[in-house]
C-alpha cells in the first residue's frame, strides 16, 4: 500500500482535481472502495461544500452539504462521483444545465499562471497572511474576468480532521459558504501539520471558485457536483497550472450518477 501522504502528493501532481480527484486505480494495486459517507462537521451551521480525504482506503471524497448534517456522497463507490440527480423539477433543471456546461471562457493563461506562481512562492514562506493575499489576488482576477464580485478568502492552519482508532480517517481541505460566499482553505496537513502542496491548495481554491461562479455567474444555485462542474474545475486548474488537460472519462453507475475512471483518464483512452 502507498502511504497516505504519498497518495495525496500523487493526486496533487498527477490528478489535479486534487482534493476531489481520486487516481486510486492508477495509484494502488487494488481498487480503493469508499464505504458509507461520514458526517461532515456541523459546528458551522451553514450550507457549505466540504471536502475530505478518506485515508483508510486512500480515497478522496467530496461531500456536498445541501443542508446541515446531510452529505451528497453516499453509498459505496470508487473515485470521484457526481451528486445524485435531484427529483424536484427546479433543482433537476439546474443540475442538468450544470451537467452539460463543459466549456467556459477562461481567464488569460499568462496572468493566471503568474498568480498561481505567486501562490506557490507564498506557500514556501509558510505564512498564512501571504498565502491568503495570493489566494485573494487569484480569486479577484478570476472573478473580474467573469464580471462578478470576488469571494472573500480565509486561509487557516491545520485541516479539521477526525480519527478512528488512532488513524486519521478524513480531513477537510476547504469549503464554500453558499450564503456569504466565503471560501475557507486549510493550508496544513492534519497529521504532520506540514504545508500542503501547491497543486493541492490551488486545486482546492479553483474548485471553490467554480462553486462561486456557479452561484453568481453561471446560474446554478446550490452548485451541484455534476460532470460539468468537475470539467469546469479541471479547466480552471490546468489554465492556472499551465499543465495539459486530460479529458475526463466518466462511467455511469447503477443509480444514475457518474464516477471518473482514472485509469482510462490518465492513459488518455476513452
Amino acid at each position: 500500500m502507498v502511504p497516505a501522504d504519498e497518495a495525496l502528493q500523487f493526486l496533487a501532481r498527477e490528478a489535479p482535481l486534487a482534493s476531489d480527484a481520486v487516481a486510486v486505480e492508477a495509484l494502488l494495486a487494488q481498487p480503493a472502495v469508499v464505504g458509507g459517507a461520514a458526517r461532515p462537521e456541523e459546528a458551522d451551521g451553514f450550507r457549505q461544500i466540504d471536502k475530505f480525504a478518506h485515508k483508510q482506503s486512500y480515497v478522496i471524497i467530496t461531500y456536498h452539504s445541501v443542508s446541515r448534517g446531510r452529505v451528497g456522497v453516499q453509498g459505496e463507490t470508487r473515485g470521484v462521483i457526481t451528486d445524485t440527480v435531484p427529483r424536484q423539477a427546479a433543482r433537476k433543471r439546474v443540475y442538468d444545465e450544470s451537467d452539460v456546461l463543459r466549456e467556459i471562457d477562461l481567464p488569460p493563461r499568462a496572468r493566471l499562471r503568474a498568480l498561481s506562481d505567486d501562490l506557490e512562492r507564498a506557500m514556501k514562506s509558510e505564512s498564512p497572511l501571504e498565502v491568503k493575499a495570493a489566494c485573494q489576488a487569484f480569486a479577484a482576477f478570476t472573478a473580474d474576468h467573469y464580471g462578478v464580485e470576488p469571494p472573500p478568502v480565509s486561509v487557516l492552519g491545520v485541516r479539521p480532521h477526525r480519527t478512528s482508532a488512532g488513524v486519521c480517517v478524513y480531513e477537510k481541505f476547504g469549503d464554500y459558504n453558499l450564503e456569504t460566499t466565503l471560501i475557507r482553505l486549510w493550508m496544513r496537513t492534519a497529521v504532520k501539520h506540514r504545508v500542503t502542496s501547491h497543486g493541492c491548495l490551488l486545486s482546492t481554491l479553483t474548485h471553490e471558485l467554480v462553486h462561486h461562479l456557479d452561484q453568481v455567474s453561471f446560474g446554478f444555485p446550490g452548485t451541484p457536483h455534476t460532470r460539468g462542474f468537475y470539467e469546469r474545475a479541471a479547466l480552471l486548474y490546468h489554465q492556472a497550472k499551465g499543465t495539459p488537460l486530460k479529458p475526463l472519462v466518466w462511467v455511469r453507475l447503477n443509480n444514475g450518477t457518474f464516477r471518473i475512471d482514472w485509469g482510462k483518464t490518465m492513459r488518455g483512452t476513452p
